[in-house]
């Protein structure tokens, strides 16, 4: 009789865990946000009506619902197994529901309403973030995720990069189009210029402290290879920490005039400093690795520092003041080259370069007629191309031996030289202060550079002239601030 009855209650025992497993199985998912169900329950393949946690748990590895105006991510939660989550375009603010989800490898929320990343947790297997277009002030949260190798936070409203540092296994950095260049603003009760104990400042980061610099974030990151920091409003380099393997690294579009600080990142093979204020490159010296550089829209005359960088194979000077390309004479590997809108006369020195593919020469003082010139010249096919070609090729000769490679070249609007250019672009070359000190003369009356004074079609051959003359007394005599304002005719 006992022996029955024990076996009655096992049974019992036995199968209100059945019903009890079979409810848990059974449990459905909840979802608040009704685009984001029906769109789960089509890549489970279910009714949503018919949508359970354990399918979640099963079935969904891979997820994408882009411009969906999804807001609430509850009920991704239980998708326990998702590995790749793609939510672009949508208007996401919290990503609390995702903490817990151990097997996320790439998350991608660009483009949604973003502002902080505190609710971004327990993801340790996550490797891909990207958090691009959204409203983010700082990164505060981003240091737990030690497992990233990839942190896409472009053109968002960054004032900081704090816990950057802790992302031992970074590899790709990009954090284009922010404010990292502009400081927190703080009670300058002493006029210094920095923040002193006691006085207060804004924390728009929301990091808890002040944030004037974020460059020293970027320290000690042994696997850090790129790094995007264009359209940032940065003009301090100095702090731009140890990168022991970095090769691309773009900073264009700021406001740096110093670049020595990046003579120290020696496996660097692509550097963009284009659209900043520089004036002398010397501080790029033993950077020999470079392949490809850009240093177009600065203020540069002196080259020289490019000599020994001879592994360069694309190389864009466009928009400076350049009048001597001599020191490019030497670059076997050399193949692209573009030095549009600069005052360049003579194009004897490209005469070498072998490998060189593609060249942009436009906008100079080039006379390709000349003597000098014209020997080149023939041998460049122009930009018009075909049309000129079609008339027959070239006659054998000499010429045919000069830059025999080139498939393309570009050689439009030429402009001509005026008394007294050359020499002031010489007197440029071997006097750096005095180059930036004429480019903010220049700036203050109106001129981003000279090559746009140059080509200054209100002011007078005669009237340049002779400011060029004066210009070059002023700088041999360093009075370039006793220099007049400039007159248009």
């Amino acid at each position: 009789m006992f022996e029955n009855t024990n076996k009655s209650v096992r049974q019992a025992v036995f199968l209100g865990w059945a019903v009890l497993g079979a409810q848990a199985q059974a449990e459905p998912a909840y979802f608040q946000d009704a685009k984001l169900e029906e769109a789960v329950s089509e890549v489970i393949g279910v009714d949503p009506a018919r949508l359970t946690k354990k399918l979640l748990a099963e079935r969904l590895v891979s997820f994408e619902l882009n411009e969906a105006e999804v807001r609430d991510l509850r009920g991704l939660g239980d998708a326990k197994n998702l590995e790749v989550l793609t939510l672009r375009n949508n208007l996401i603010a919290d990503l609390s529901p995702l903490s817990g989800l151990l097997k996320l490898r790439r998350l991608e929320l660009r483009g949604n309403q973003m502002k902080s990343l505190e609710s971004l947790k327990e993801l340790p297997a996550l490797v891909e973030l990207d958090l691009s277009q959204n409203r983010l002030k700082g990164l505060t949260g981003v240091e737990t995720l030690v497992n990233l190798r990839k942190l896409d936070v472009n053109n968002n409203e960054l004032r900081d990069l704090s816990g950057i540092s802790k992302l031992n296994k970074l590899e790709n950095l990009y954090a284009q189009g922010n404010e990292l260049g502009v400081a927190e603003p703080f009670d300058d009760r002493n006029d210094n210029g920095s923040l002193d104990q006691g006085e207060e400042y804004e924390d728009i980061s929301g990091n808890g402290i002040w944030d004037g610099d974020p460059l020293p974030e970027l320290d000690k990151l042994p696997h850090l290879r790129n790094v995007y920091l264009y359209s940032n409003g940065l003009s301090d380099l100095s702090k731009l920490g140890d990168l022991p393997v970095l090769m691309t690294l773009l900073l264009g579009v700021n406001e740096i005039t110093d670049v020595s600080p990046l003579k120290k990142f020696t496996s660097l093979r692509h550097l963009s400093l284009n659209r900043n204020q520089v004036t002398d490159i010397g501080g790029l010296v033993g950077l020999d690795a470079l392949m490809y550089l850009d240093l177009s829209g600065n203020r540069l005359s002196d080259l020289r520092p490019l000599r020994q960088m001879k592994s360069l194979r694309s190389l864009l000077l466009n928009d400076n003041n350049l009048t001597d390309l001599r020191p490019l004479a030497e670059h076997p590997h050399l193949e692209s080259l573009s030095f549009n809108s600069n005052l360049v006369t003579d194009l004897r020195p490209l005469a070498n370069l072998k490998k060189l593919r593609n060249l942009d020469a436009g906008r100079n003082l080039i006379d390709l007629e000349s003597e000098w010139n014209l020997p080149v010249a023939e041998a460049l096919p122009r930009s018009r191309g075909s049309a000129d070609q079609g008339q027959g090729s070239p006659s054998p000769g000499p010429t045919k031996q000069i830059l025999p490679a080139l498939v393309r070249s570009r050689m439009v609007s030429q402009g001509k030289t005026i008394d007294g250019l050359r020499e002031l672009g010489e007197v440029l070359i071997g006097d750096k202060v005095s180059n930036f000190k004429l480019g903010v003369y220049l700036e203050e009356n109106g001129y981003a550079r000279l090559r746009d004074y140059h080509a200054d079609t209100q002011v007078a051959e005669t009237q340049k002239a002779d400011n060029y003359r004066e210009w070059i007394k002023a700088i041999r005599s360093d009075q370039i601030a006793e220099l007049p304002r400039l007159m248009k005719r």
